[in-house]
């Protein structure tokens, strides 16, 4: 039994920012980058698309020698260096500084975090001057590919995604049906229109603030186009996982002020001469015309849910817990929207087999194994690691109960070898199940 399947999620509030005495949209810049590199630190590995954004946009604009783009690169990657060590130090026990691990801070995220820090200082100091140079562009290349097949080197496992650990049958019957893991088109399924209104917000943001960022751009200044690049990346990252809607809607509207003196520009050119708010007229119009289109090619209802949605989302949040404090000490196999239940009761000397986050994805894939199969050895391997099994009952005609044998019987209250009923049975609710392993067939 792996041993991170039954600890608390550990979140490091750690990201240091270094104070840049520069402009004041310097400043709003840097907090931005700050704020994304402090979410990625704290969360792991799936946040690497966003950080990369960060590092990408800033790595890129020093290397096309934008003004300003110098001090904003080496202040960032000095602050990934030194928070970096700070934050493995305080939240990664010595025995696990070399692991791949999810949901956490964890080797690889910690080596491509501290590796931009070294590079961006040392290069930095290297090149002095603005400006681009071959000789620069080219360095950085070599430098940052060299870092990036040293990782994937040491850690071959990063080559099947951010998530490895996720096997073919909890990506189909788990993960692929967690609603923060599809596209921005579930918004319209689920009827969810504020999170539609978000991106439409932020659309509208991005598309009013493009005349200033490209004005600033062509002026050889470094702080919109920068974080304009990184604010287009966070919205076209929710239109393909909708995980970063919060994120995206944190960052995008450090570009209001952009978009607001789009606006003051276009209404003293409406004094002037009507056409002058051609711009964000037409830009609102086409944001609407794309929304109506939306909602009529997306059919707006809620998925059925099956029987696997019941097993393993079902948290039993209404029942009555009270009963598992006479089981301590005990071991408890649960569906992970279960486990996460009874941990966040801190019953003294429970342990869960699995919660909703995804480095619990082997024991998840057990669960299913233990409720799927028909083969009585199978499932007694499954089992005898455990002293309890609990879920949530369900209706007994809900669909794809057939494929879950374990599952249908129990709800039916057909008595399975080694397994003893520790409640009343009932129509709904919480059930406990205790295990012999003596008598498990």
């Amino acid at each position: 039994m792996e041993e991170d399947l039954e600890e608390e999620i550990t979140v490091a509030e750690a990201a240091e920012t270094v104070v840049v005495e520069e402009a004041e949209r310097m400043t709003m810049a840097v907090e931005a980058e700050a704020e994304i590199i402090a979410v990625a630190v704290a969360v792991g590995l799936e946040t690497l698309p966003l950080l990369d954004l960060c590092l990408v946009a800033l790595s890129v604009a020093w290397m096309l020698g934008v003004a300003g783009s110098r001090l904003m690169l080496q202040s960032t990657a000095a602050a990934c260096a030194v928070a970096t060590i700070a934050v493995v130090v305080a939240v990664v026990p010595p025995g696990r500084y070399g692991q791949l691990r999810s949901d956490m801070l964890s080797a690889p995220f910690a080596a491509l975090l501290f590796g931009f820090g070294v590079i961006g200082v040392g290069l930095t100091a290297v090149f002095r001057r603005d400006g681009f140079a071959p000789a620069k562009a080219a360095l950085l290349a070599i430098v940052g590919l060299s870092l990036l097949l040293a990782i994937l080197w040491c850690f071959p496992a990063l080559r099947d995604g951010p998530f490895p650990m996720i096997d073919a049958r909890v990506h189909a019957l788990w993960f692929d049906r967690i609603d923060q893991e599809m596209s921005a088109l579930a918004f319209f399924r689920l009827g969810d229109f504020r999170a539609v209104l978000f991106l439409v917000a932020m659309g509208a943001i991005l598309l009013l603030s493009a005349p200033t960022v490209w004005a600033d751009g062509r002026s050889g200044r470094a702080v919109l186009p920068v974080l304009f690049a990184i604010a287009c990346g966070a919205v076209l990252m929710v239109l393909a996982t909708n995980r970063f809607l919060r994120l995206a809607v944190a960052i995008v509207p450090f570009l209001l002020p952009a978009a607001l003196q789009a606006v003051r520009r276009a209404g003293c050119l409406f004094r002037q001469a009507p056409a002058g708010l051609a711009w964000p007229v037409g830009a609102m119009a086409c944001l609407a015309l794309a929304l109506v289109v939306a909602v009529r090619l997306v059919p707006q209802q809620r998925p059925g849910y099956d029987a696997f949605d019941h097993l393993l989302s079902n948290g039993c949040e209404a029942a009555d817990f009270s009963p598992l404090a006479a089981l301590a000490p005990a071991r408890i196999m649960t569906p992970p929207g279960l486990g996460l239940q009874i941990l966040s009761r801190r019953y003294p000397g429970i342990a869960v087999s699995t919660i909703p986050f995804h480095r619990s994805s082997p024991a998840i894939s057990r669960l299913l194994a233990t409720f799927m199969t028909t083969s009585p050895a199978e499932r007694q391997a499954h089992l005898q690691a455990y002293d309890y099994v609990a879920f949530c009952r369900a209706p007994r005609d809900v669909p794809g109960l057939a494929r879950l044998p374990l599952f249908e019987a129990l709800l039916n209250d057909r008595p399975v070898a080694g397994l003893h009923a520790v409640l009343p049975p009932s129509a709904e609710g919480l059930a406990i199940y205790r295990i012999d392993p003596a008598a498990l067939e």
